[in-house]
Parts: structure tokens; C-alpha cells; sequence
């Protein structure tokens, strides 16, 4: 696996606790991306297949215009992924009950056997970086963790509305 090189010297003269902070996150974000990538491909998939299924995992059955928008690519491009994913048996269509012209996605048995077999691969890599860490300090560090990504979807929520805005 390869990752990313780590900046040279200083952090670009900004030495605040935010800054220290942010690098401190690129680093284990780049990390843990690396790592999640060489496992999903190990396991047979590429990036954005594991993507689609993680988000059909966590959203229910959704309609090909709504996973187009999610991985931001046009509907040929998705239905491309999504036949290549069916042909392995790993999610199918139904009908859509709200509109007879289109299908709605959704994961097999095998794609969540798939996705948990991955996520434990994960969960066992990031058991064994933190393994000297004692129990009360990954309570502290997972309630911190937390408490970041809340305020960062907010932060990403405003930023949505902002665009959006602009555009209109």
C-alpha cells in the first residue's frame, strides 16, 4: 500500500491548534483511506462500487438518479456499475412502487456479506493500530472524533446551502 507523502517542514507558517489539528486529521484520513481502498480492492471491488453499496447499505433501495447524484456521474455511468455489480450477484432492482417507469436498487444478501467482510478487515486494522491505546482514552478520543465530524456535516451542510444558493 501507498500513501501519500507527508509534508516537508513547517505547515505553510499556520501553527494554530486548528491547523495542528487539521494536518493531524489529513494524515489519518489519507491513512485510513489508503487502507480502505487496498482492502476493497483486495476484496474484489473498485472505490465506487464499494461507495454505492455503502450508500445503499446505509439509504434503503434508491432510484438510479439518486445514486447518479450521490457519486455525482451521469445515469449511464451508474447503471453501468449497477449491472456489473448485479452480474455478481451482489444487488438488484425492483420495481419502484411510486413510479412503474423506474427501478429502485438494492443490496443481496451477498453484497452485505461482502460489506461486512470488508468492514471487519477494517475494523481489524484499526484494532491493531490502536491496540495500546487504554479503554477510558478510546472513549475520550471516539467522543472527540465524533463531536469533529458533527460539526464538520454541519460545516459541509451550510457549504451545500451556499452553493446552492449561488447557483439560483
Amino acid at each position: 500500500m501507498t500513501s501519500m507523502p507527508k509534508p516537508e517542514g513547517d505547515m505553510g507558517g499556520k501553527t494554530g491548534t486548528g491547523s495542528v489539528l487539521f494536518h493531524s486529521l489529513r494524515s489519518v484520513m489519507e491513512e485510513f483511506m489508503f487502507l480502505q481502498v487496498e482492502i476493497t480492492r483486495s476484496s474484489g471491488l473498485m472505490v465506487y462500487q464499494y461507495a454505492l453499496m455503502r450508500y445503499l447499505r446505509a439509504n434503503g433501495p434508491q432510484r438510479l438518479t439518486d445514486l447518479s447524484r450521490f457519486l455525482h456521474v451521469r445515469n449511464p455511468t451508474v447503471t453501468g456499475i449497477i449491472d456489473t455489480l448485479q452480474n455478481r450477484g451482489l444487488l438488484s432492482r425492483e420495481d419502484d412502487p411510486a413510479d412503474r417507469r423506474a427501478s429502485r436498487v438494492f443490496l443481496n444478501p451477498e453484497g452485505i456479506s461482502l460489506l461486512d467482510a470488508i468492514e471487519e478487515k477494517i475494523i481489524s486494522s484499526v484494532s491493531e493500530a490502536i491496540a495500546s491505546v487504554d479503554d477510558s482514552s478510546a472513549a475520550k478520543m471516539c467522543n472527540f472524533l465524533d463531536m469533529i465530524a458533527s460539526s464538520l456535516r454541519v460545516s459541509a451542510e451550510n457549504e451545500v446551502r451556499g452553493s446552492e444558493a449561488k447557483c439560483h
